[in-house]
Parts: C-alpha cells; sequence; structure tokens
C-alpha cells in the first residue's frame, strides 16, 4: 500500500552534465549512496512546488525546465520522478548530504555501474541518461 508521495529529479547542467547526490550515514534510507534530489511531497505542496523546494534546499539551484519521467516504487511511497534543467550551475551548494556532483554521461554510466550497491534511483538515472542521445 502507497502511504506517501515522493518525488525524484534527474539534473542536467548547462554543460549537459548530470547531478547526482552523496547520501550522508544519518539520511533516513538510503546511507551513503549515490541518488538523485528528491523527497517527500509536504502537506498543502503540490508536485512542482516540492521539486522546486527540493532541489534549492539540497542544491541551491533553481529549475528552468521540468519534465515528468515515470513513476517508481519505493518503501511504501510513489515516487515521481522528473527530468528538470538548470542554469548557472556555478550556484551550486551543498544543503543536505555528503556531496554533490555533475557528471558527463559516461562517467556517471560508468561510477554507477563500478559501485558496490544498487538502488531504483540510480537504476532508473542510468536507464534514462542512456535514452538521451548526445546530451
Amino acid at each position: 500500500m502507497i502511504e506517501k508521495r515522493g518525488t525524484g529529479i534527474i539534473i542536467q547542467n548547462e554543460k549537459g552534465q548530470f547531478l547526482l547526490h552523496l547520501r550522508d550515514e544519518n539520511a533516513p534510507v538510503l546511507k551513503s549512496q549515490w541518488c538523485m534530489i528528491g523527497g517527500n511531497i509536504e502537506k498543502g505542496e503540490d508536485i512542482e512546488q516540492t521539486i522546486k523546494r527540493e532541489v534549492k534546499e539540497e542544491s541551491n539551484l533553481d529549475i528552468k525546465s521540468l519534465r515528468f519521467i515515470k513513476k517508481i516504487p519505493f518503501n511504501n511511497k510513489e515516487i515521481s520522478v522528473f527530468f528538470a534543467k538548470v542554469g548557472n550551475s556555478e550556484n551550486m551548494k551543498l544543503g543536505e548530504g555528503k556531496k554533490l556532483q555533475f557528471f558527463d554521461k559516461e562517467d556517471l554510466i560508468k561510477l554507477v555501474d563500478n559501485l558496490d550497491y544498487s538502488n531504483i534511483y540510480l537504476k532508473t538515472y542510468k536507464e534514462f541518461v542512456k535514452l538521451l542521445k548526445n546530451q
């Protein structure tokens, strides 16, 4: 049974690179794992407000465009995954977790393939990035 709804956001900067977020050991789930930015939809928020808030809180970035990708189940939640482009990634600042890093497409795929763990967020991220043509 789905109890909550959340978001996950695949982010691409103006250079065509993709953002991954390294969670810290205090995260409630996926401790110390690479993931996409995202979070729970709070009471009174619509999904777009949640996405903008989560991206701002976790990275200090502002979204330029947004596109729905798919819904995935995770931990009794329904996660709506979106693709967002951001401008001026020089303004990025870590708000939560251990690290934020932009990766070229091939480097991101290599990283995900060589991790000693896997999660539905990384799998979804990799699948989407691989589908993008020359971006």
